[in-house]
């Protein structure tokens, strides 16, 4: 069994993961509610959120990542995790919420898009 190192985390790619999976959840059960304008908003939210991970490498090959350009800038890294943390907690309760009002100009709006993380490119 290996075991990974605190060097091998990659918090950022986790987080900005779980956040990406929050906004398809959300999309999805507001997919069929043609009486608000949320599916829209949160639609456009996600693109953001894409395009700033793939603007910074979020998602990037282990060893060109963020978590690796940021790992001895402890406090910029805590930056963005503090900022994702928000994200996925505004994102967690949305969902949580009645489906119909949703208040999401009131959420956080970073973006991180989902690629997929290929081992060995």
């Amino acid at each position: 069994m290996e075991v990974a190192t605190l060097e091998d985390a990659e918090p950022i790619f986790e987080l900005a993961l779980a956040c990406e999976d929050l906004y398809a959840e959300q999309i999805a059960k507001l997919e069929g509610d043609i009486e608000s304008n949320d599916g829209v908003m949160l639609t456009e939210f996600s693109e953001r959120f894409a395009a700033w991970a793939a603007f910074l490498g979020v998602f990037a090959h282990p060893k060109i990542c963020l978590d690796r350009k940021l790992r001895h800038h402890v406090s910029i890294q805590a930056q963005v995790l503090g900022l994702l943390r928000i994200m996925e907690t505004n994102l967690a309760f949305s969902i949580a919420s009645t489906p119909r009002s949703l208040s999401i100009t009131n959420s956080v709006s970073l973006r991180i898009g989902r690629t997929s993380r290929t081992e060995g490119n």
